[in-house]
């Protein structure tokens, strides 16, 4: 019987998955530093042929430790924001965890209106407890009442269908559904219908997975930033109201800029930039596709033609990106 130590792993390409035994059955005296691939043509170490695990990116979300996973998400996410470093670093050698594509939007996804629930769920605590549908006359509740009152009030606001319109009024569901409906589904539509593109690389599934799940990336951003930036105004504009802070200089909410001019500046960097940047490095840099330039073409006009329709979109219609 085998053991595990002497067990020996059959050699495949990283791109394509193609067995490189007969490859490594001509390096009779010594084993080169880098290797071709018989199939697609993919130059890479021929260590990660025999040990595909032994490249992993702590940063990255799909290797990270589960203990480090929400540092590591957001710091996929940072370095996503710049593809062409992100693809430098992430290559086919580093092994698809389809699972952690997959998690990472739904967890982002779900931690914000979270975030939402227990803004509210504050917010009517802070009420209870300074008196402040009563005008603040009175001595301000002790905070065991005011969290019990305050918890009675959250919940018949959800009862009545007020927690979800909250919900929508702080994150930003129209902008991400534009993303996705105007740039992300066309474009990986378009890159899934040109099997020359990768079907003669012999590109595996998981690979594809990896590259159509990153360029989610701008829909999780705007997601992220949007919904922060409303709970921070929020939060602050609770804080003035419920506890006389313009009485201490504090500047009312109305004067302070809000970030409609940064977050149309964001939106526009996202929607134009970014996807050029993403899949040129995607498919160039990362993946070292045939034809890439030729490919990206492709799909950059693709992209022009929903993109224009947003921009009529955006321009006509006042409340898009609420």
């Amino acid at each position: 019987m085998t053991s595990g130590a002497t067990k020996q792993r059959t050699p495949r390409c990283p791109r394509c998955g193609y067995d490189q035994s007969g490859l490594a059955a001509t390096w009779t005296s010594s084993c080169p530093l880098a290797a071709t691939c018989t199939e697609c043509g993919y130059e890479f170490d021929p260590g990660d042929a025999f040990n595909p695990t032994r490249r992993r990116l702590p940063w990255l979300c799909e290797h990270a430790k589960r203990r480090w996973l929400a540092l590591a998400m957001l710091r996929t996410l940072a370095t996503l924001l710049w593809p062409p470093a992100f693809w430098k670093r992430v290559r086919p050698e580093h092994p698809v965890r389809a699972r952690r594509l997959v998690a990472l939007p739904l967890a982002i996804f779900c931690v914000m209106p979270l975030l939402v629930i227990i803004l509210r769920f504050g917010e009517s605590v802070a009420v209870m407890r300074t008196n402040y549908w009563g005008g603040g006359r009175g001595a301000p509740q002790p905070w065991s009442d005011a969290v019990t009152s305050g918890w009675r009030a959250f919940v018949d606001g959800a009862r009545a269908g007020g927690l979800t319109n909250i919900i929508l009024d702080f994150v930003p569901i129209g902008p991400a559904l534009a993303y996705m409906m105007f740039v992300w589904l066309p474009v990986s539509a378009a890159f899934l219908a040109l099997p020359s593109a990768w079907w003669g690389t012999r590109l595996r599934g998981s690979h594809l997975l990896r590259i159509i799940a990153y360029a989610l990336t701008p829909v999780l951003v705007i997601y992220i930033l949007f919904s922060l930036g409303s709970i921070c105004v929020q939060g602050y504009s609770t804080t003035y109201y419920l506890s006389g802070a313009g009485q201490r200089g504090w500047p009312h909410p109305r004067d302070i800029p809000t970030f409609r001019t940064l977050m149309r500046l964001t939106v526009g960097a996202l929607f134009f930039v970014w996807p050029a940047l993403y899949w040129l490095a995607a498919l160039g840099t990362g993946y070292r596709l045939p034809r890439a330039r030729a490919t990206w073409g492709i799909l950059m006009g693709v992209h022009l033609v929903p993109i224009a329709f947003f921009l009529i979109y955006w321009a006509f219609t006042d409340n898009a990106f609420r």
